[in-house]
């Protein structure tokens, strides 16, 4: 079985937001490790295992400030 984390690291830019309750959250570690072109992280507090549709502006504007400094 292979994992979301196997394999050789994944260097192009990478964002990642994790909803405080969902059923399982990736240490920010194990991120750093596979992606380490990692350029935003963030936790939010609301919602859980289905954030985006729960919070659809909350997510935009993490995507957003994400990328915002990619901009040119």
């Amino acid at each position: 079985m292979q994992l979301a984390f196997d394999g050789p690291p994944i260097r192009v830019p990478v964002a990642a937001t994790i909803f405080k309750n969902d059923i399982f959250k990736y240490p920010r570690s194990w991120a750093e490790q596979r992606y380490p072109n990692l350029i935003y992280w963030n936790v939010l507090d609301k919602s859980a295992h289905f954030g985006t549709l729960e919070a659809p502006d909350a997510m935009v504007r993490e995507i957003r400030a994400a990328f915002a400094g990619m901009r040119s």
